[in-house]
């Protein structure tokens, strides 16, 4: 697959511990993925390599994650802030019996000519049927895929962070922000917010959202849903 690179950037976090607390999903220390089943007893999402970049769906149906296949699951981490050099994504639905499933796109991603293999922080859509994540080709910039299942993947474009709306009238939308330099070194940098409506097409949505966990959750909340 052959990705253009745009002039957009990108710094997602990580967290250990996801949305969901009667899922309660979390990475214990090894870089194993578990969550409380509802006999009360916490399981094991066992892939073979350290994991991060937990996502877990607000209904708790779903839960997404990465694997750093430079780290062995339950090794010592010699250097837990060295950032990964190829990773896979990995998908568990509640309807599945949260058996983990490979998502990791098929065919190599190009950015301006060079071949990419780090995917970083997969969010799914309502529908469970299309996972998200991003590429970052740059420590500030990621190229935002989306992978459907059964279909090859596809650009959406570049981000500083992104989350998809769950709920609501704005239900599978996916909110992103972007950074942007102004020509002018005294003008700072911008942050602008985008709504991709099924994704299909960007619509603005604000022209000053540097909070983005703030206006993300505002923005979503004001149509009854929650963006995550």
């Amino acid at each position: 697959m052959k990705i253009r690179a745009a002039s957009v950037v990108l710094g997602l976090c990580c967290a250990v511990f996801a949305f969901g607390e009667g899922l309660s999903a979390r990475i214990d220390e090894n870089g194993v993925v578990s969550y409380l089943s509802a006999a009360g007893r916490r399981v094991d999402l066992t892939v073979g390599f350290r994991c991060s970049d937990l996502w877990v769906a607000p209904d708790e149906s779903a839960i997404a994650f990465i694997a750093d296949l430079g780290r062995k699951a339950g090794a010592v981490d010699i250097a837990p802030d060295e950032l990964p050099l190829r990773t896979e994504v990995f998908v568990a639905l509640r309807r599945d019996g949260f058996t983990p499933v490979n998502l990791t796109p098929s065919m190599p991603v190009l950015i301006d000519g060079r071949s990419w293999e780090v995917f970083r922080h997969p969010r799914l859509t309502p529908d469970l049927n299309t996972v998200l994540f991003g590429v970052p080709y740059t420590l500030t910039t990621s190229q935002i895929i989306r992978e459907t299942f059964g279909q090859a993947a596809r650009v959406v474009g570049d981000a500083t962070d992104f989350c998809v709306v769950w709920g609501g009238s704005a239900s599978g939308d996916l909110l992103i922000q972007n950074r942007q330099l102004d020509p002018n070194p005294r003008a700072g940098v911008e942050y602008r917010c985008y709504v991709w409506q099924s994704l299909a097409h960007a619509t603005g949505v604000g022209e000053d959202c540097e909070d983005f966990f703030e206006f993300s959750q505002r923005w979503a909340g004001a149509r009854g849903g929650v963006c995550r």
